[in-house]
Formats: structure tokens, C-alpha cells, sequence
């Protein structure tokens, strides 16, 4: 599945891939992608952050993640995100899917084109923290483990809810609302976080070590609001 390092760099894009949201701190540039990609379960797509307050309606919202869902199809998108990261020192970490999930279409192209695009990023950008959610681990579980576990700076957390209330794979991080049984099960293990909603004063406890094969974080959970 992984791609040979050597690629031409060829900046294609005008404009930042990466975007700034606040309870993630000034560090981390965040790319979300069109709702489209999910495959939600009823209480997710009753929670989702996006579409509260009707976000995802507002125009300038929903072209923002379309936009970025194209370019995904970029064939130089992986080497356009590693020279953006390398041009904005404020970069320090990476989250992806802050909207969206593993894209699945076009079937021509998804989804071995991310999972080669990201096994080159995690490899040019060594010392950058990257992480992002998934409800798909059952979908793509090779594919998924191979990424997760074969870098050091990449962590992939599986999204859970009553409709999907265990993870897929028990050696793997996953995030949860508190009140699921399989969290109250284990909020007691010493890997076992509480998620916050301020990267910065948890001190990023999510995020892999770049200097460490060893994920620090197995779960986190949170409060509904």
C-alpha cells in the first residue's frame, strides 16, 4: 500500500488546506471534509458537531467542505499539504475528518488513493502529530491498521455510539460519549481520557509522540452538551 518517497513536488493550489479552530489551539491546522463522505448512525447524525446550529446549511460552510473534498482527487494533494506545512512553521499538529469521514467515492480512486496519500504525508512530515476519527474501521480494517500502526505519528481513533458501541478493533484508540457501557467500563484505565474540548490545556493527549511507536492515548470520551 505504500507509495515509493520520491515524488515531483508540484504546488498546484492558491489557497491553505489547513484552518484554524479554536479549542484546538493556534498549533493545529484542521481539514474537514463534505458530511457526504459519512456513513452516519442515527445518533450521529443527531450529535453531529456540523450540522448543530444548522452550520452546515450556511453556504460559505458547505463550499468550504466540498472544496476540500475535491481536492482530495488532486493528484498532487499529498505534496501540496507537505509544502503548506513546511511554509507555516504555526503547524505543529494535524486533524483531519473534522468533518467527514474516509472518502469512498469516486470507487476508481477512493479509497487507495488516501490511504497512499497518507502513508506519504506521515513520511515527509515525521515530526508532525497527525490524527483523525473514523466510524469506517470495519470497512477498511487492513487498510486502517497498516496506517495506524505504521507510523509513529499518525493515530486513527474509532468513532463510537449506542449504535456502534464497541470498538472494531480493541488494540486501537476510540472516542465516545461518556454514558456508553463500554465507557464506563474502562474510564478508569490509566490510557483513558476525558476529553476537555481544549487541546492546548490537555496537552494534547490524543495526538501520537512522533518520538514513540507507542500511542499514548487509548480512549478518550466526553460529556453531550
Amino acid at each position: 500500500m505504500k507509495q515509493d518517497n520520491k515524488r515531483t513536488y508540484l504546488n498546484t493550489k492558491q489557497w491553505n488546506y489547513l484552518t484554524k479552530v479554536k479549542k484546538m489551539g493556534p498549533y493545529t491546522g484542521c481539514y474537514g471534509i463534505s458530511l457526504d463522505s459519512c456513513r452516519p448512525t442515527e445518533w450521529c447524525f443527531k450529535h453531529c458537531y456540523v450540522r448543530k446550529n444548522n452550520k452546515y446549511e450556511l453556504l460559505n460552510v458547505k463550499t468550504a467542505l466540498e472544496r476540500r473534498t475535491l481536492e482530495l482527487l488532486n493528484p498532487y494533494f499529498a505534496e501540496n499539504l507537505i509544502i503548506e506545512v513546511n511554509k507555516r512553521p504555526s503547524i505543529k499538529y494535524i486533524r483531519f475528518f473534522l468533518s467527514g469521514d474516509i472518502p469512498e467515492k469516486p470507487k476508481s480512486v477512493f479509497p487507495e488513493k488516501f490511504f497512499n496519500d497518507f502513508h506519504y504525508i506521515a513520511d515527509n512530515l515525521p515530526n508532525i502529530p497527525i490524527r483523525f476519527t473514523t466510524r469506517k474501521t470495519h470497512i477498511f480494517p487492513d487498510e486502517i491498521r497498516e496506517l495506524h500502526f505504521g507510523h509513529a505519528n499518525i493515530s486513527i481513533s474509532q468513532s463510537l455510539d449506542p449504535q456502534l458501541p464497541e470498538p472494531y478493533f480493541k488494540d486501537m484508540p476510540w472516542t465516545a460519549p461518556e454514558d456508553l457501557p463500554y465507557v464506563l467500563e474502562h474510564m478508569k484505565d490509566k490510557n483513558v481520557h476525558f476529553c476537555i474540548n481544549d487541546c492546548p490545556t490537555c496537552g494534547y493527549k490524543c495526538w501520537p509522540d512522533p518520538k514513540s511507536s507507542a500511542k499514548k492515548v487509548f480512549g478518550n470520551y466526553w460529556k453531550i452538551l
